[in-house]
């Protein structure tokens, strides 16, 4: 399978250094873009895009990829309004919110037909990490979208000072029996995935609950 996929990814994306140390990574996401793609490449069967950035972002990179190449194309929405990228581009056989990484080393996954979902399976199979399938790429899938709440009022309660980052984690570890606290989590995770989909959220629907605090802001705004 390797022979056959083009995949490229973000280098603060949470599973860059695994695909790195797997021998996946076939092109470098740069600042300005892609590395440039000048001929299409006829052994390529599958492409896997774990690019991080907000919807215009992933919309460019699609839009990039689709003109170049005719195979299916398999992205990372962990940050994006999920549905409208699979309504835009047709492409896009298969979904993946993997930047918002959990103690099981799963993540989940939508395809609307099975042989595309298991093209996906056994490619996260290759990194030791497990997909499990899902309805529909809802913004930032479940997972997404709570964790990023849940770290979001972590750092509410550290901009005024309520708590410490130990004593909120351990609030919710012991409070509700999370695997992993708020800051643990934002820890694994890192600023990006949580403050941009935060911020596609609430341009999206307007709610208030999606404004992301001023520190994690802070904490975006220094990657």
């Amino acid at each position: 399978m390797k022979n056959e996929l083009l995949v490229f990814a973000s280098k603060d994306h949470p599973l860059y250094k695994k695909l790195k140390e797997n021998d996946l990574l076939t092109h470098e996401l740069k600042k300005e873009g892609l590395d440039p793609i000048h001929e299409k490449n006829i052994d390529i069967k599958y492409i896997f895009d774990f690019s991080l950035g907000r919807d215009e972002e992933k919309a460019h990179i699609l839009t990039h990829l689709a003109k170049k190449f005719e195979v299916p194309i398999f992205s990372d929405l962990s940050c994006v309004h999920g549905e409208r990228i699979i309504e835009l581009y047709p492409s896009v056989k298969g979904a993946f919110s993997a930047a918002f990484l959990t103690p099981t080393n799963t993540f989940e996954g939508y395809a609307k037909n099975d042989e595309d979902f298991l093209v996906m399976e056994s490619f996260f199979h290759l990194i030791g990490m497990k997909l499990f399938r899902v309805e529909n790429p809802g913004h930032g899938f479940t997972l997404g979208r709570t964790l990023s709440m849940i770290i979001n009022e972590g750092f509410f309660a550290l901009d005024d000072y309520l708590a410490t980052e130990k004593n909120i984690d351990l609030a919710m570890k012991y409070g509700v029996n999370y695997p992993l606290g708020p800051m643990e989590w934002y820890q694994m995770i890192g600023p990006k995935p949580v403050y941009q989909l935060l911020e596609s959220l609430h341009l999206t629907t307007g709610d208030k609950r999606y404004i992301p605090a001023s520190g994690l802001k802070e904490a975006f705004e220094r990657e």
